[in-house]
């Protein structure tokens, strides 16, 4: 159904009709709301403006009215305390303001309490109150300003309070006489606000710098009552009943403080006219699309019928006749197509030859890249391979000249190893390198780790001109890279001007990839000879020059000390022994590091047998232990079950790696004991070798399987080449089991080897 011509024309035409038609509409729409919106923000701006006006009268008349109270105060010719005190009740109980204070005190000119009065008391005179350090009196007797303090919330009258204190001066005189303070009912502002005429949905409310609520016009609040996190600047937020609301404040500055009335009204309400346009600007956007919708029916239905004929030719030369041409029966745009689809016809086929040119050449070339890569891949040999590099890449691409540089990161120099030709043989004769920082673009390919281009090097400034080849035209310079290290540069060039294209450019780079893969790994492969080489030497030293001499001496010594060279008494039996002993051990050091050696290059061979029985192994090591302990108050315990089954192994290697660990836990095991615990788990044999020696700490535990590394107590005890342990850890994974050890400083240390009963991965020979 979507690949019908008609039902798409008609989706684009409808959608060429309706999106003008709904962009409209939203644009009206939205313009509409916008100024509906900022008229209802207007009119909280106009109400939050008359609240601040109407607050800042109220609070102008209560500083005043404080001011006359405190004139009346000043007036007495000879003022007593009686004549005071009827001043302060009568402000507190008669007049506009007389339910406006809650209490007043007067202080005299030292900050002392002269006269307190409440609504409900008369404060005791005798108890005289110090209020000189407070703020109601050091503010405005230093300031000569009115004081206002913060609002609180008086607990005893349940009451919102805000203290604003006068200073009264002497009459005539620049002398304070005292100070006249005031505790004011903040409930007092919200029966003002509550007389303002300003809606009944409607919401007015005064806060506090600190963000305190101080007064509202629908109920009392008290003066901790946190007020929202209102914006400075007017318009939707959230309210103070957490509605949605439109917003706007105004400030009123009275005695160094800021308050803000703020007047909001739910966006419900005040946005209700511009919902009531959306609604209509809806309808009026639906009823143009219909129209739209029919307009486009007949238009869809004219145009599609003679493209649906000029379809069918379309479809003959996707089905690939080429040679079908659309009739052109008309001067008007379908004739014009028509045409358009004939002219189209024929580029195509000029298309696909020269596609298909070109396809074959970039065949040719990854085909000759691919031939170039797999030929320098099998080929180990530092010097040939460089050589084959540069003599096929400039015969496969039809080059100019190809150079192989390769990098010394020691001096920062890219030094020419292999170049074509006699030109080639007499740079490198030449010695000719660069530094990273000299002119031309295999220094640039090797600074930058980017590939170099120049497809004019007469019109580049940067190139560098070689005598040697004057016919070039063309370079390329490609870095090698081995991962993130820089290997070398291959520099090709041409005599043709614009040689190298993005396709040859993504070649190169594929086949330079290559090389310094191939360059990387005949340089491995001849330090890896050169290895196994000293290696092999050594090996055949050790065994001939090592072994052979010392197996004769500890046999001609045996044979001294038998007594049959001519007698020996005891004294020279006992060094003999001792040399036999001390030679047997250096046998031993020596076996250990050619069996590593061995492992190391994958040389070691296993005999393995299908039916090893562990018992005479077992019984071999307990027996081996007790004699290498039986000058220590140590005992050695057996713990084997009854049956074992029979194991497909290396019995001598198996016997090997035992002895290796019994004789460690009897070399660092002073007294207690060692116990040899054999158990049978599903497939597998597990050993544990036990001791009560010294045990090992945990950062060296790591060091026990690493070649030719000790222990700390190791080292102090002596002797050992540090291989018995990783030695034994490469047989018994050999035989596809695992060892490990537990131990704890003080208390001993316990070997875990756990050996298959069947093992799947044994092979003759040892290979890590």
């Amino acid at each position: 159904m979507w690949q019908s011509l008609r039902l798409r024309l008609t989706i684009i035409f409808i959608g060429l009709a309706v999106v003008p038609v709904m962009i409209v509409g939203l644009f009206l729409a939205q313009r509409g709301f916008a100024a509906e919106q900022e008229q209802a923000l207007d009119l909280q701006r106009q109400v939050a403006q008359r609240v601040s006006a109407e607050l800042d009268a109220y609070l102008q008349g209560v500083e005043t009215n404080l001011q006359s109270i405190g004139d009346e105060l000043r007036g007495l010719e000879q003022p007593d305390r009686a004549q005071q005190l009827s001043i302060l009740l009568n402000a507190l109980n008669t007049g506009t303001y007389r339910n406006l204070y809650e209490g007043l005190i007067l202080l005299d000119r030292d900050g002392h309490e002269h006269l307190h009065v409440t609504r409900n008391e008369i404060v005791n005179s005798d108890v005289v109150v110090d209020r000189s350090a407070a703020p109601e009196f050091t503010q405005p007797s230093s300031t000569r300003e009115t004081y206002v303090a913060h609002a609180y919330y008086d607990e005893a009258t349940s009451q919102a309070l805000v203290t604003i204190a006068i200073p009264m001066y002497r009459l005539r005189s620049v002398e304070l006489s005292g100070v006249l303070v005031a505790d004011v009912r903040l409930n007092a502002i919200r029966n003002m606000l509550a007389g303002l005429q300003v809606g009944d949905n409607q919401m007015v409310y005064v806060a506090d710098e600190d963000g305190h609520v101080v007064a509202r016009r629908d109920v009392p609040v008290a003066a901790e009552e946190a007020s929202p996190a209102f914006s400075s600047v007017d318009g939707r937020g959230t309210g103070l009943d957490g509605t949605d609301v439109l917003f706007a404040t105004d400030n009123v500055e009275f005695g160094g403080h800021t308050f803000t009335a703020v007047a909001e009204r739910s966006v419900d309400d005040a946005l209700e006219s511009a919902q009531n346009g959306l609604q209509v600007s809806g309808m009026v956007t639906a009823l143009a699309l219909l129209a739209a919708g029919a307009l486009v029916f007949v238009t869809v239905r004219q145009v599609v019928r003679p493209i649906e004929r000029l379809s069918r030719t379309a479809q003959d030369i996707r089905d690939g006749n080429l040679e079908a041409r659309a009739a052109v029966t008309s001067q008007d745009e379908i004739g014009t197509l028509a045409q358009s689809f004939n002219d189209m016809t024929a580029r195509l086929q000029e298309m696909i030859i020269y596609l298909e040119d070109l396809v074959e050449e970039r065949v040719r070339d990854l085909a000759l890249a691919s031939d170039v890569s797999r030929q320098i891949t099998t080929e180990l040999d530092f010097t040939k391979l460089l050589s084959e590099v540069a003599d096929l890449t400039t015969t496969s691409f039809d080059l100019y000249h190809t150079s192989i540089f390769l990098f010394d990161d020691d001096d920062q120099t890219i030094t020419l190893r292999q170049g074509t030709g006699e030109v080639g043989e007499q740079m490198v004769a030449g010695g000719k390198q660069f530094r990273l920082s000299d002119q031309g673009l295999v220094p640039q390919a090797a600074r930058d780790r980017q590939i170099a281009l120049s497809n004019d090097v007469l019109a580049n400034p940067h190139h560098f001109k070689n005598p040697l080849l004057p016919e070039t035209r063309s370079e390329l310079a490609l870095p090698m890279m081995y991962g993130n290290q820089l290997v070398g540069v291959l520099d090709l060039q041409s005599q043709t001007v614009g040689r190298f294209d993005d396709e040859d450019v993504k070649i190169m780079t594929t086949l330079a990839e290559q090389i310094a893969i191939a360059v990387r790994n005949a340089a491995l492969f001849e330090e890896v000879e050169r290895v196994s080489k000293v290696k092999s030497a050594f090996l055949a030293s050790m065994s001939h020059e090592l072994r052979t001499p010392l197996n004769a001496i500890i046999n001609f010594t045996k044979y001294v000390a038998k007594g049959s060279a001519g007698p020996v008494n005891d004294e020279q039996r006992e060094s003999l022994n001792e040399v036999i002993d001390s030679g047997k051990h250096l046998l031993n050091l020596i076996n250990d590091v050619l069996d590593m050696s061995k492992i190391e290059s994958g040389s070691l061979n296993l005999f393995v047998e299908d039916n090893v029985d562990l018992k005479p192994v077992i019984q071999a090591v307990a027996a081996t232990g007790r004699t290498l302990l039986q000058d220590k108050p140590v005992t050695v315990q057996v713990d084997v079950p009854n049956s074992l089954p029979l194991v497909k192994a290396d019995r001598q290697r198996i016997l090997q790696v035992l002895l290796n660990v019994m004789s460690n836990a009897c070399k660092f095991t002073e007294d207690g004991s060692i116990t040899l615990r054999v158990n049978q788990g599903d497939d597998e044999i597990i050993f544990a070798v036990q001791d009560t020696g010294a045990g090992i700490a945990p950062q060296d535990q790591q060091a026990v399987f690493e070649a030719f590394k000790q222990t700390e107590t190791g080292l102090r005890q002596g002797g050992g080449t540090g291989l018995g342990m990783p030695i034994s850890k490469s047989l018994i994974e050999a035989h596809g089991g695992r060892i490990w050890l537990e131990s704890e400083l003080g208390k001993g240390t316990t070997f875990y080897i756990t050996l298959p009963v069947n093992s799947t991965v044994l092979e003759p020979s040892l290979i890590t």
